[in-house]
């Protein structure tokens, strides 16, 4: 097989290759987002635990037997968000109809920390309704009035009944709610709160909730018409660090009043878990296992907490000891299922970058093994017209070109187009670099806006930082050490690389050696055009030894230290691909006039008459 055509083959591999690891990481985006989600689960004032899961909601016993699960379908809910709540006869206060789509103008407000709530008029506002299990008949809540609650994001809900009051955190629209039992709005709070998350009465009556992006618990004496007087604050900013998990989410008190507490990182995802005992004055941090918890459901002796990435529900007794998961053998299983599910999607997107860039290095490396395979040198009729010497004859004592000093020359970065085509090329790459990341972005996350606004269903914006961090540390290391450290000098007595690979960096320095070479060890020097010259990366300056050993010097990606010598070369004649282009633009740089006085002083030496190009 020819060099010409195994270049070309690897090529295709390798670009299939990167492409199909592409699709992959697509497609486990993809799939991992349109699973189905552990949304909720509640404790009710039966004694019995009710579970949001998928499409179906599952009714368990205390000890974790099944009891029923009934369709979310059968309630009129095509899918499920926002909240719900158990009422002591087991029936449900939710939300009566899918979550409304959002308009631009709604998105840039949560984005720039804007209350958003729906208005009356507006249609696409959702209300609450009271749905009965048994004969899972459905009542929607509008109010005796006119004004009644309407959602059309993330909302939690908790309820007294003695009291007959249904309290919502209405989290994008920042502000409180207390709501009769048939919806309509008697009291509202939207004094300096920042989208509160979940609510939960406490034993001695108070109203406890989560001020999220405050940092704080607030606990309200709520009153027969209102939130009472100003609540009682408590910081979490001095709550041991986890990880940068911060933002207060979840909270739930158990019959002895210890409190748990769940912060969240600052995309309101992957929950810490903390518990505060009753009088203590130290939280005790709980340990979980790495997923998605923001939610707890607290009972009197004990805490379920549910895992939305890892599909599991934590069960802990109320001193923070760790029980086998919740759940009956029917939930069990469908958790299970999905689990090992989501384990294999993660798997797949998080490895996937590490994938392709093992690739993109064994497609350079095998490009690299390719040039070592001997092919034949195919002529080509385009260099007809190409002078088969450099220049015009130079002195024939190759010292005299120097006068005693040495010309430096360091990688030309920017390629061997001219000034402004380079300011093009650098526009378009800086653009496709913003482009990948943002396309990236927008894989690794469900909605851009749901990580910015601190809606509980919203998936963590993953985007692989850490590897992204990596890969452009290394390509800046590469380009300052490069622009550093990397040099050619052309001297009177011959020619000498200095590698970028210094420092810490000498420990890969066998894979790109400094070296040197005399003009008297020289047998000839040859400007050699490969594989066609139609590229200036295929451009050579040919130094061989005596010995018969080759040394190759890139023709157009080497310019003066002191100086920028310009090739005149634009992107759109290198688009052309015409050798003789390239020839040009070669004789107007400073190191093809050093060369082209060497290879004159070589062959005086050697009585030899070089051929150019090869």
């Amino acid at each position: 097989m020819r060099k010409k055509q195994l270049s070309i083959l690897l090529a295709v591999l390798g670009i299939a290759g990167l492409l199909g690891i592409l699709g992959l990481r697509l497609w486990a985006s993809s799939a991992r987002l349109a699973m189905p989600q552990l949304s909720m689960v509640h404790a009710g004032a039966d004694g019995r635990i009710y579970v949001v899961l998928a499409d179906s909601l599952y009714v368990e016993t205390a000890d974790g037997t099944s009891v029923s699960i009934t369709p979310l379908k059968a309630l009129g809910l095509d899918s499920f968000w926002g909240d719900f709540a158990v009422l002591s006869d087991g029936s449900l206060i939710l939300p009566s109809h899918v979550q409304p789509g959002d308009t631009a103008q709604k998105e840039l407000d949560i984005y720039a920390r804007k209350p958003v709530t729906a208005p009356q008029e507006d249609a696409e506002g959702v209300p609450l309704m009271h749905c009965i299990l048994d004969t899972r008949q459905c009542t929607v809540l509008k109010g005796s009035g006119g004004k009644y609650f309407k959602g059309d994001r993330t909302f939690k809900l908790a309820v007294d009944e003695q009291a007959g009051h249904i309290f919502v955190a209405d989290t994008a629209g920042q502000r409180l709610l207390m709501l009769d039992m048939q919806g309509g709005i008697l009291a509202e709070d939207a004094s300096d709160l920042k989208f509160p998350n979940q609510l939960t009465f406490t034993h001695q009556g108070t109203l406890l909730a989560t001020d999220t992006n405050d940092f704080r618990l607030l606990e309200f004496a709520v009153t027969a018409d209102g939130f009472g007087a100003k609540p009682e604050e408590t910081s979490v900013t001095a709550w041991p660090d986890r990880h940068g998990r911060s933002f207060p989410a979840g909270v739930g008190e158990s019959g002895d009043g210890t409190r748990w507490v769940v912060l969240a990182d600052d995309g309101i995802a992957h929950g810490a878990l903390y518990r505060l005992a009753p009088g203590a004055t130290q939280v005790q941090p709980v340990t979980l296992p790495e997923g998605d918890v923001l939610d707890v459901a607290a009972r009197a002796d004990d805490v379920l907490v549910p895992d939305m990435a890892r599909y599991r529900i934590y069960w802990f007794n109320r001193d923070g000891g760790a029980l086998p998961d919740f759940g009956s053998p029917a939930l069990q299983e469908r958790l299970g299922a999905l689990g090992r599910a989501r384990a294999i999607y993660d798997a797949i997107f998080k490895h996937s970058l590490v994938a392709m860039l093992a690739m993109l290095l064994l497609l350079v490396l095998a490009q690299h093994v390719s040039k070592l395979v001997d092919a034949e040198t195919e002529p080509e009729a385009a260099f007809a017209a190409v002078p088969q010497e450099f220049v015009a004859p130079a002195a024939g004592n190759i010292g005299l070109a120097w006068q005693g000093s040495d010309v430096v020359f360091r990688r030309r970065l920017s390629g061997a187009l001219d000034k402004g085509s380079r300011r093009l090329v650098f526009g378009f790459a800086l653009l496709g670099v913003l482009l990948v990341i943002a396309g990236i972005a927008v894989m690794d996350s469900s909605s851009l806006s749901r990580a910015v606004h601190n809606d509980n269903s919203q998936s963590r914006l993953e985007m692989d930082t850490f590897m992204i961090i990596i890969l452009s540390a290394v390509a800046a290391v590469y380009l300052l050490f490069s622009i550093r450290f990397e040099r050619l000098y052309v001297t009177g007595t011959g020619v000498r690389y200095q590698t970028w690979l210094v420092g810490p960096l000498r420990l890969f320095a066998p894979f790109y050696p400094s070296w040197s070479i005399g003009w008297k060890q020289l047998a000839a020097i040859r400007l050699a055009p490969r594989a066609g010259g139609s590229l200036a990366m295929q451009w050579f300056y040919e130094l061989e030894s005596h010995d018969g050993s080759i040394r190759r010097i890139g023709a157009l990606f080497w310019r003066r230290v002191d100086k920028e010598d310009e090739t005149g070369l634009t992107f759109r004649a290198a688009q052309k691909r015409d050798p003789k282009v390239l020839f040009q633009a070669i004789v107007r740089t400073a190191l093809y006039k050093l060369m082209s006085d060497a290879r004159k002083s070589v062959e005086a030496r050697n009585g030899s008459s070089s051929k150019s190009p090869a």
